[in-house]
């Protein structure tokens, strides 16, 4: 009798691992894996996790849990500019996404700081009403770190205030701009948030608790972290083609990420030589979907390797 009972529990657990790895099997084509740190309750046994993140369809379904995603951009707009489809995308697939804008892009020709803080606030809320009514979105957040625009340097202070932000947002993975670019404060923010990483894990650090200067709301300072992943998308003021390691596929948010710039009225609507900047961006989105068989696709950059869990992950 014992043995009976054992040979059908067997028999059961091997069915429904077969009809797991059937279900992880049909799903391959529209997810890609990337192996992720295991969460707090997950036993031993389980020691590797994956999470279909980067190329979702527009439809995921229900993650048990999601990643922290950070954002960081020299100035608002180029967050937009870089990856808005993207930010659009990982926000209704359920991932908690902030923005920071490091600092508040003013002065500027026809802008002002209370119009820029119009304008950046709907952009975010170009992004959230795209992904209304979609059950596993999360809002995407904005916060302003307020560091000088156009002189923005490479200083200690400067580390710790982005680290601070690392630590409060508990960020899995960070994206910032490119690490090549004519504008001295995307290359100063750059550096910046590559030692702030580091910075974020250390113990015994007099690292202040971030304030955000849109709301002027102040925010608790989180435990040490080291974010696993850490990205760069491409907003440069450089003539050149990017030349990245990996396309996210953002085919159905190339018309989200283009409202969301043209809601910087004073950067790219009312100044007619900036229009074209939106057109480039959306040719750009074209040109680079096109490299990996979607409608729209945009570059990123990393400087260490990214996992795959087999090649359903290839696009």
């Amino acid at each position: 009798m014992t043995r009976r009972l054992i040979w059908r529990a067997s028999m059961r657990l091997a069915s429904e691992r077969r009809s797991t790895q059937e279900r992880l099997s049909a799903s391959s084509a529209s997810f890609c894996h990337l192996c992720v740190p295991i969460p707090p309750n997950t036993t031993r046994r389980r020691r590797r996790v994956v999470a279909p993140v980067w190329r979702a369809s527009a439809h995921p379904p229900h993650y048990a849990w999601g990643m922290n995603v950070l954002v960081i951009g020299p100035h608002p707009d180029d967050q937009e500019l870089g990856m808005g489809g993207t930010i659009a995308k990982l926000a209704r697939q359920g991932h908690d996404v902030l923005l920071l804008d490091v600092t508040n892009g003013e002065p500027t020709p026809l802008g002002s700081v209370e119009q820029r803080t119009i304008e950046a606030a709907a952009a975010l809320d170009v992004f959230n009403e795209a992904n209304a009514g979609f059950p596993d979105a999360k809002p995407v957040r904005r916060w302003l770190l307020g560091l000088p625009n156009r002189t923005v340097e490479h200083t200690v202070e400067a580390r710790h205030a982005f680290a601070g932000v690392i630590r409060a947002h508990q960020a899995d993975v960070v994206f910032v701009t490119y690490f090549e670019d004519a504008h001295p404060d995307h290359r100063a923010v750059t550096r910046i948030a590559e030692d702030a990483r580091f910075d974020a894990k250390l113990t015994k650090v007099d690292m202040p608790p971030p304030v955000d200067l849109w709301t002027g709301k102040a925010h608790r300072l989180g435990e040490p972290i080291y974010p696993r992943w850490f990205f760069y998308y491409y907003a440069t003021h450089l003539r050149w083609v990017a030349d990245p390691s990996f396309i996210m596929d953002t085919t159905g948010f190339a018309t989200t990420k283009t409202r969301a710039i043209e809601a910087y009225e004073t950067q790219f609507v009312i100044p007619e030589k900036n229009r074209a900047v939106v057109e480039w961006v959306e040719a750009s989105g074209k040109y680079f979907g096109s490299r990996i068989g979607t409608e729209s696709g945009e570059p990123f950059f990393t400087k260490e390797p990214v996992g795959l869990t087999g090649l359903g992950c290839l696009s």
